[in-house]
């Protein structure tokens, strides 16, 4: 017999002589749980719902904001290609092949999501600047040397994606140059 088997058997009777206090059986009465839950529940609900008003709420305004800076850039955009016709031109042009070196990677970011994640950062900042200086350009500030720096951006684009993907399938022709045995053939 160990040591707290002992102790309760020496000690039976001062256990079992105290009482509940009656308060107790009063909170374990069914009909105060179910009113008690009831509350609770309620509560429960309308923590909820306000939650989902207040994310549909964010999600609408977050909406909104976005268009409207899409809608301000569309603008902006249609006015300089109005006054700067090659400039569309040339963002055709570079969309194109920036576009078709894009579709050239993809498969090699199925296999490295590290990869994907950044050259996507990079092509994002320069969509950054290159949105700046199209405000710029807007704003009718030094416009020979924006829509060179512009023509820039979508040159640094298009030789980020050439360098990438030269480098990529130089590595993937040394993997299969390589034999079984780790050799290379």
């Amino acid at each position: 017999m160990d040591k707290l088997e002992k102790f309760i058997l020496e000690n039976r009777a001062q256990f079992d002589s105290v009482q509940p206090s009656s308060g107790l059986w009063e909170r374990l009465n069914p009909a105060n749980s179910v009113k008690r839950k009831g509350k609770s529940v309620t509560m429960v609900i309308l923590y909820r719902a306000a939650a989902v008003i207040l994310i549909f709420t964010l999600s609408y305004m977050l909406h909104e904001y976005i268009d409207f800076r899409k809608s301000k850039e569309y603008i902006i955009s249609w006015s300089v290609y109005n006054q700067f016709p090659e400039l569309k031109e040339a963002e055709i042009y570079y969309n194109q092949k920036v576009s078709a070196r894009m579709k050239e990677i993809k498969p090699f970011f199925e296999s490295n999501t590290i990869l994907a994640v950044n050259v996507n950062s990079e092509l994002a900042e320069l969509d950054s600047i290159y949105s700046s200086l199209l405000a710029d350009l807007n704003d009718n500030i030094a416009n020979e040397l924006i829509i060179e720096a512009m023509i820039m951006n979508y040159r640094m684009r298009l030789n980020i994606l050439e360098s990438l993907l030269s480098e990529l399938k130089a590595e993937v022709k040394n993997n299969n140059n390589v034999g079984k045995d780790g050799i290379s053939l």
